[in-house]
């Protein structure tokens, strides 16, 4: 493609209606004369005319007057013509179809109008189709309380534990020091470390985000009862029995912990699409941060408050409201469907919509560019 002109000598030519100035003659010549429109936002972009196959029915490949040696006129035949862009600084080459006004025959446009009329439409399996027309729906709200509700549960235990095991056992304390607390919470990371390499993946495999939380939410109910079991004066006075109760309990707590926070957030992503993800996380985590400050204190509250009755297994209180605050957990986490296991199905037009506005903003910047150049004068072949 260039700027030349065809050959003279009167021959027959094929004139293209393609914005004008493309021509082709029976010199296989090409004109263009035409001014290169910018497709892509690249500079340095170069369009490049091919010809496919082109053939005459006489025998000379270049007739001097435009006739063959048989006296017939060219025929010419148009193979494939296409425009490529190729930009220099994305290194890629992109065809695009160049309307040359050459029309079909009716033939060929009624099979193709029968194709694509007997082209069966696609089919879309949409396992969670959860979101809305906004992105999200009430699962979302109630995905994120089911989080931040936890997140409150969680705080409260951890706060409340090292202070129980660290008050005298005549207040109803396990009376450890802060050595043996330490220990405690060690053998309870260990645990959990081998839990999530071992036996976590398959216990998602199995049941599921939704169906994990229920099971584990009511068995966290039940894991933080079992502490306040080493108080009792027939277990705390042997310490191979406190000790045992106390690891297990902490052990089994983390670990239940663990499935609850995964399967929670899992749940949370799940139930909104892609793009409000970033704000549906942002207000579920702020409720979590507004119930981690609250949790602490009511818990702290009601702890010191059991201190002062001066009643039989007073320290089994706060623990009592622990497990009572997990089965409202569970009330929330059973309103949320089987379907946030998976992702939700994310609409194509969001998508088409989303690629419309980078191809309008890339021509923008063509045309910016193309604007630049004819003022500059700048990297404009002669003959444009």
């Amino acid at each position: 493609a260039g700027s030349g002109g065809g050959s003279g000598g009167g021959g027959p030519s094929l004139d293209f209606e393609a914005s004008g100035g493309l021509s082709l003659d029976s010199g296989r010549h090409v004109s263009d004369t035409r001014p290169i429109s910018r497709v892509g936002g690249g500079r340095g972009g170069v369009r490049e005319v091919e010809m496919g196959s082109l053939g005459s029915n006489g025998g000379s490949s270049r007739g001097d007057g435009g006739d063959d040696d048989d006296g017939s006129n060219d025929t010419v035949e148009l193979g494939l013509l296409h425009a490529v862009t190729k930009s220099t600084d994305a290194g890629t080459n992109e065809s695009i179809p160049l309307d040359c006004g050459v029309s079909r025959s009716p033939t060929a446009t009624a099979a193709a109008a029968s194709h694509a009329a007997a082209r069966p439409p696609r089919a879309s399996v949409n396992l969670n189709m959860g979101g809305g027309e906004c992105g999200w729906d009430r699962h979302t709200v109630t995905a994120a309380a089911c989080y931040a509700a936890l997140a409150s549960v969680a705080i409260g235990y951890d706060e409340i534990f090292p202070v129980f095991a660290q008050t005298s056992r005549a207040l109803g304390g396990l009376d450890l020091s802060a050595q043996d607390i330490g220990v405690v919470l060690i053998c309870g990371g260990v645990a959990l470390v081998v839990f999530q390499l071992t036996v976590f993946p398959v216990i998602i495999a199995h049941l599921g985000a939704t169906r994990a939380l229920r099971i584990f939410s009511l068995m966290f109910a039940a894991a933080v009862m079992v502490v306040p079991l080493a108080s009792l004066p027939a277990v705390v006075s042997h310490d191979a029995a406190r000790w045992a109760v106390v690891l297990t309990s902490q052990c089994v707590k983390i670990m239940v912990l663990a499935v609850l926070f995964t399967t929670v957030i899992m749940a949370v992503n799940n139930s909104c699409k892609n793009k409000v993800k970033g704000r549906v996380n942002g207000a579920s985590t702020a409720a979590a941060a507004f119930g981690r400050i609250v949790s602490p204190i009511a818990h702290g509250v009601i702890f010191s408050w059991s201190l002062r009755l001066h009643v039989a297994l007073h320290q089994f209180i706060v623990f009592g409201f622990v497990a009572a605050c997990s089965l409202g957990v569970f009330l929330l986490v059973s309103m949320l469907p089987a379907s946030l296991d998976s992702p939700p199905a994310e609409d194509d037009s969001d998508d088409a919509g989303a690629d419309d506005k980078v191809i309008q903003t890339e021509e923008g910047a063509g045309e910016s560019a193309s604007a630049g150049d004819d003022k500059s004068g700048v990297g404009r072949p002669a003959g444009f």
